[in-house]
């Protein structure tokens, strides 16, 4: 007995993985003969499998290829991390061993806040393109722009598109209707949105990644590694050069 128990006190020590990992199920048993293949075939063993690349593998036996099931059954809520699917489908594991969904996962990679929420996600394989649909609940407010009023009504929107950070190989391209609010001070004003500057085609993330290369390659290469002309990736670098300027006390300068 005392053998056993240390023996399972160093598989709990091995399960405890970090950072991304994939996970899948495989089915064991007799050879088909005619019916249903894979997922759903009959007189089959279902064995899940978590997976730590130039890691662990860790593998159970479960009832059920459920996604919440899996999860449950599996103490997937133990890594914390995050998880990869078939390909395709990705979820978080939070501490109470909830899954997060594919929407709430996009929420959480735009930072997006209350009262705004990933409403739909469309992903076109072939044109290698992720779109993502962001939207507020009827009756939202919003906080005047200037900065001096809260919680002022939606007078009517704008439909608006952004370049986004790659997913995976894909390009995404979060869209939204952003609202003008009635301020009773300064009328009415298009508010900011907490993923993009205002003005910019692109979300602050993605400028983020642009300027991290501009000084270690030219535009042309960052304007190609990313898809874009590189006429917009020199709009970005303009606009932060500029705004850097403005920040510098110049009034000692005697002479260029």
């Amino acid at each position: 007995m005392e053998i056993r128990k240390r023996i399972a006190e160093h598989c709990e020590e091995q399960l405890k993985l970090s950072g991304v990992v994939e996970v899948d199920e495989s089915y064991f048993g007799p050879r088909r003969v005619r019916g249903k293949r894979g997922r759903g075939a009959g007189h089959k063993t279902i064995v899940f499998g978590i997976f730590k690349r130039n890691g662990h593998v860790y593998t159970e036996i479960v009832p059920d290829a459920r996604k919440g099931l899996l999860a449950e059954s599996s103490g997937l809520w133990r890594f914390g991390g995050l998880f990869r699917y078939d390909s395709m489908v990705m979820f978080r594991i939070v501490a109470e061993g909830v899954p997060m969904s594919q929407i709430e996962l996009f929420e959480a990679a735009l930072g997006v806040a209350q009262p705004w929420r990933v409403s739909d996600a469309s992903l076109d394989p072939d044109e290698g393109r992720l779109d993502l649909y962001l939207d507020f609940p009827r009756g939202a407010h919003f906080s005047c722009p200037e900065g001096d009023a809260r919680e002022c009504p939606v007078h009517d929107t704008d439909s608006k598109t952004w370049r986004h950070l790659d997913f995976f190989q894909h390009q995404a391209y979060p869209h939204a209707r952003v609202p003008r609010v009635v301020c009773p001070e300064h009328g009415t004003r298009q508010v900011s949105v907490p993923w993009a500057r205002e003005g910019s085609g692109f979300t602050l993330l993605f400028e983020a990644f642009v300027l991290e290369l501009a000084p270690h390659m030219p535009v042309a290469a960052i304007a190609r590694m990313v898809g874009e002309h590189d006429t917009r990736i020199w709009r970005v670098l303009e606009h932060y050069v500029e705004a850097a300027r403005e920040e510098l006390d110049f009034s000692e300068v005697e002479r260029v």
